[in-house]
C-alpha cells in the first residue's frame, strides 16, 4: 500500500485535493484501490468535559489528535487488515457512537493538519503534499464552511482564527512545508495540481 498525505493550513484545499485525487486513482486502478480518510476523525474524545469546556479546547495543536491511533490504523491498512475509523462531530466535539470500517488497499491518502508534525509518522509517507493559500483566503473559506456546516457564529470563526489557527498554523504547521516533497497551490484549479501530483507518483 501507498500512502500519500497531503498537510496544509486550515481551509488551505486538503480535502478539495484529496477528493479529486482518490476520483483520479478511482478511475485509474478501480475504487477498490483506493482509500482515504482525515486526520480530523482522530480528535480526542472528551466526554467528561462540559459542552462549553470542549469548546474551549485548542483544535489547532497537535495534541488535540490521537496520532498514536492514527499510527496504528496506518499499519493496520499495510498489514492488509481493516480498522474501524472514528467518527467526529464538530458541533458537540465529541466521537460518534458508531465507527466506519475501511479495508485496506493499494492507495492510502490521508489529509489533515499535523500530518507531518511527528517523524514517526512522516516515515509511513511514500508522498508528502503540502497545499498552501493565502491566510486571507483561508479564512474566508472558513466562515462559508463552519457557518454552514458547523453552526458557528461569525464572531466565534473569527476568534478562533486569530487565537488558535493563526499562531498555531505559523508554529506547526507552515514549517513543515520543509517535509513536503511537493507544494501545492490551494487556490489553482484542480485539475492543474492533479496533474502534478500525478507525475510526482509516477
Amino acid at each position: 500500500m501507498k500512502v500519500i498525505a497531503i498537510s496544509g493550513a486550515s481551509a488551505s484545499g486538503k480535502t478539495y485535493i484529496a477528493t479529486a485525487l482518490h476520483q483520479h486513482l478511482s478511475e485509474q486502478y478501480g475504487e477498490d484501490a483506493v482509500v482515504s480518510y482525515s486526520e480530523d476523525c482522530y480528535y480526542k474524545h472528551t466526554p467528561h468535559l462540559s459542552l462549553q469546556q470542549r469548546a474551549q479546547i485548542n483544535f489547532d495543536h497537535p495534541d488535540a489528535f490521537e496520532h498514536n491511533l492514527m499510527v496504528e490504523h496506518i499499519n493496520q491498512l499495510k498489514q492488509g487488515n481493516s480498522i474501524e475509523l472514528p467518527q467526529y462531530c464538530f458541533k458537540t466535539h465529541l466521537r460518534l457512537d458508531h465507527t466506519l470500517e475501511k479495508k485496506s488497499a493499494d492507495w492510502l491518502i490521508l489529509e489533515g493538519l499535523h500530518l507531518f508534525h511527528r517523524q514517526q509518522i512522516v516515515d509511513m509517507y511514500d508522498a508528502k503534499i503540502f497545499v498552501d493559500a493565502p491566510i486571507e483566503t483561508c479564512l474566508e473559506r472558513r466562515i462559508v464552511r463552519d457557518q454552514q456546516q458547523r453552526n458557528r457564529t461569525l464572531e466565534s470563526i473569527h476568534h478562533q482564527f486569530k487565537t488558535t489557527v493563526m499562531p498555531m498554523y505559523l508554529k506547526y504547521i507552515e514549517p513543515t512545508k520543509t517535509v513536503a516533497d511537493i507544494i501545492l497551490d490551494g487556490t489553482k484549479n484542480k485539475q492543474k495540481n492533479i496533474e502534478i501530483i500525478s507525475a510526482l507518483l509516477k
